[in-house]
């Protein structure tokens, strides 16, 4: 023993002498990130080989049974001691996990902090009770001199050198205030090592704590079979929920460290012996029967290597083809025991639908929390070839290795299981079979019905899929009311403390109920890195006619759709006659009349049953709703078309309806897009008559426009806006006073005549 505990001492000073030696020469930052993730890849290698190289001692042995009946396990004193052991063995595994990934993870607090204070506990006590560790791991093997326990002990030296310099960091960083232990970082660190320390869990655990085993099969959806099946449902959704708002790098560590978690308990079945050996002739012999090539197997291979490095194309593969395998795997099970009988705590059969739940829900998980992008048709296809390849693979191994162990049968395609399922007409279709012979070796195939399987399959991840982008779409669904009801109550609150008391239907600034006025707006489409509009600010007042001008992609509709409503405000804010636009939507709206530059009416009605019907959205009493709409009518000449659909009139016509349904309520703010454009001389004549009778009554009538004459003599003031950004705001006097209004504009947008209007950003307070 003592060589071990020497070789965990040497890797432990090895690691703290380098690090010690780097904060010498003052090696810090990347340089010294590099040296870390170089311990944590040689922490890793060691695990994988000494792991792989032979078999968990206290796995699947049935200790609770063995105690039980007198006959013991060998180097094991009592069951206490024993179930001790797997318990080191579990935790250490949980353990090194964490220190190979947090050099690759610093930036996620939760793993930052159980590596400096969780691991080192952890691993010391691992360090304290060496001989217990090992001989849970290898059993009497320990006594003597062996490779693999040389192995776990360096590999203990260099996790517990990575703690100790992850506490030290920690440390460091607490005294600049960079990572504060608070309240929140606690309870996360409890779930998270909760999750860690249930998803390392051997499958073997169960088997050995538990006294007594249930003999009922889980099979035939019966009880034990459900209580399987629901974790594969709730599991994800849980994870969904505590994962969606985290960072891409605490999401890409939670579903890299789970996968490997899955890899590593497939693994303790399937070490390197289980798959290729040396005999006792010195030759080397292929176990043919228990390659990984199940497909539900590939994905517990593929899922870590996708995830670390980021390999998009092949995660697909296990998406849309792996997914639905095991899918079919957990409703369908089949299980290789070994003898043992099927019941639930069973080893074989806690392995068989643990694996199935990483290659079932994990490449879901992934696409849902956004590590990877929703695939695409081109990503579908990318898939079938690739599952193609694959099926044409284990067809010809099927084929070929039969010759060696006649119940070889991966992915199925071999055997009668599926077509036993299907039924009789399944079975006939297997009964077609193609056999020839190559070498001295048999080859049997079922044509129809392997082409049949394969033609089906695509079918059904095709129908998947459209599942998956429906679960998606209901989630993001949940998701975005969750936080617009978040933002409601939020705007709430901020409204209630302007209010000061107030009443919630009064305007927010009773010294601006007859303007319109944007402070410091801003908006963004999307996640874009280019601004739309950026901190316009703009002051209208009662009584003015206002022109809007500008480009075509200026912004000019981008302002005016958001003064109405139509879209939301990224940063600033806006205030329509006292009203704040996006806290007192209905307020604002109340005191707005729009005129848009594409109408949408409902074109069945008669312009009559049209304006009436917004008249009763304004609540108009109706009186004064048909004076002003007769007013209306004959100001347009309307007389013989009031009555008649909508549909059968000119651009113009419909143009006038939209004016007379912007004006029935009588608004303060009238905001009018490029309202002539299409418009004949008269009714361009009639528009324009009436933006001045209601701006004479004090009202402020907005409108943007090209046409430059029509705004030179309507207007009091303009505004240019260029680029996002608006450039100056200028009565017609000032303009006119230099140069004609169409030389001012052009200069403007060119870019020669003013720059940009610059304004003091204001506190959220002033706003």
């Amino acid at each position: 023993m003592t060589v071990y505990f020497l070789s965990s001492v040497g890797a432990l000073l090895l690691s703290l002498l380098v690090t010690k030696l780097l904060s010498v020469k003052k090696i810090t930052g990347d340089k010294f990130l590099r040296v870390l993730k170089a311990f944590g890849l040689i922490t890793a290698f060691l695990f994988m080989f000494r792991y792989m190289m032979g078999d968990l001692y206290i796995e699947d042995k049935q200790i609770t049974f063995l105690f039980s009946i007198g006959q013991g396990l060998e180097g094991f004193s009592s069951l206490s001691h024993a179930i001790f052991s797997s318990v080191l063995v579990w935790i250490n595994v949980t353990a090194i996990l964490m220190v190979v990934l947090y050099p690759f993870f610093k930036s996620v607090k939760t793993l930052r902090f159980l590596t400096a204070f969780v691991c080192p506990v952890i691993l010391v006590l691992n360090f304290a009770c060496l001989e217990n560790l090992l001989l849970g791991n290898f059993g009497l093997e320990i006594y003597e001199f062996s490779i693999r326990g040389l192995l776990l002990s360096i590999e203990l030296g260099f996790a517990i050198g990575i703690s100790v310099i992850a506490l030290i960091d920690y440390l460091k960083s607490i005294k600049t205030e960079e990572y504060k232990i608070d309240k929140s970082l606690i309870l996360c660190v409890i779930f998270s090592f909760l999750g860690m320390i249930l998803a390392t869990c051997p499958n073997y655990f169960p088997q050995i704590v538990l006294e007594t085993l249930t003999t009922d099969d889980v099979d035939g959806l019966n009880l034990n079979h459900r209580l399987y099946v629901y974790p594969a449902i709730i599991i994800p959704i849980v994870l969904y929920v505590l994962l969606k708002d985290r960072s891409y790098d605490t999401k890409r560590f939670s579903m890299i460290y789970y996968a490997l978690a899955g890899l590593y308990l497939y693994s303790l079945t399937h070490k390197f012996a289980d798959f290729a050996y040396i005999n006792e002739a010195g030759q080397f012999i292929v176990n043919v029967s228990n390659l990984p090539f199940h497909l539900c197997n590939t994905a517990l291979y593929i899922t870590p290597a996708c995830l670390i490095f980021k390999a998009k194309k092949v995660f697909y593969f296990t998406y849309f083809i792996n997914v639905l395998g095991a899918f079919l795997a957990i409703a369908m099970p089949d299980y290789n025991l070994d003898g043992q009988n099927g019941s639930m705590f069973v080893h074989d059969t806690v392995l068989f639908f643990r694996s199935h739940y990483q290659a079932f829900f994990m490449p879901l998980l992934v696409v849902g929390l956004g590590i990877f992008k929703r695939p695409r048709m081109k990503e579908f296809k990318y898939s079938l070839a690739g599952f193609a390849a694959y099926y044409l693979f284990v067809l010809i191994v099927n084929g070929w290795f039969t010759n060696y162990d006649p119940d070889i049968d991966y992915f199925f395609i071999n055997s009668d299981f599926i077509a036993d399922k299907l039924g009789s007409w399944a079975v006939a279709l297997r009964n077609l079979t193609w056999e020839f012979d190559i070498n001295g070796l048999h080859f049997k195939y079922y044509p129809i019905y392997q082409s049949l399987y394969f033609t089906v399959y695509i079918i059904m991840s095709l129908g998947m899929w459209f599942l998956y982008e429906l679960g998606y779409d209901v989630a993001m669904g949940w998701h975005d009311i969750a936080n617009r009801n978040k933002a409601f109550k939020l705007d709430e609150l901020a409204l209630e403390l302007k209010l000061n008391g107030r009443e919630k239907g009064e305007p927010v600034d009773m010294e601006s109920t007859n303007k319109l006025i944007l402070k410091n707006f801003t908006k963004r489409y999307g996640t874009s890195d280019v601004y739309a509009v950026k901190d316009a600010c703009l002051e209208v007042t009662g009584g003015e006619v206002f022109g809007f001008l500008g480009p075509n992609g200026a912004g000019k509709s981008t302002i005016i759709k958001s003064i109405v409503g139509i879209q939301t405000i990224t940063d600033g804010a806006i205030s329509v006659c006292g009203y704040d636009v996006k806290t007192q939507a209905v307020g604002a709206k109340s005191q707005i009349g729009f005129v848009p530059d594409h109408y949408a009416l409902y074109e069945k009605l008669t312009a009559r049953e049209y304006v009436n019907y917004i008249a009763d959205l304004y609540e108009v009493p109706k009186d004064v709703r048909e004076e002003r709409l007769n007013g209306f009518i004959k100001q347009f000449e309307f007389e013989s078309a009031i009555d008649n659909p909508i549909r059968t009139y000119s651009h113009g016509m419909k143009q006038k309806v939209t004016i007379m349904a912007a004006l029935i309520h009588d608004p303060k703010v009238w905001i009018l897009d490029e309202p002539l454009t299409g418009l004949d001389p008269n009714s361009i004549f009639q528009v324009k008559e009436c933006m001045k009778n209601h701006a004479k009554k004090g009202n402020i009538v907005f409108f943007s426009s090209h046409i430059i004459d029509v705004v030179e003599k309507i207007c009091d003031k303009i505004a240019i806006i260029r680029k996002g950004q608006i450039q100056c705001v200028k009565t017609l006097e000032e303009i006119e006073r230099e140069d004609t209004l169409e030389n001012f504009y052009m200069s403007v947008i060119n870019g020669k005549e003013v720059a940009p209007i610059k304004v003091a950003k204001q506190t959220a307070e002033e706003v």
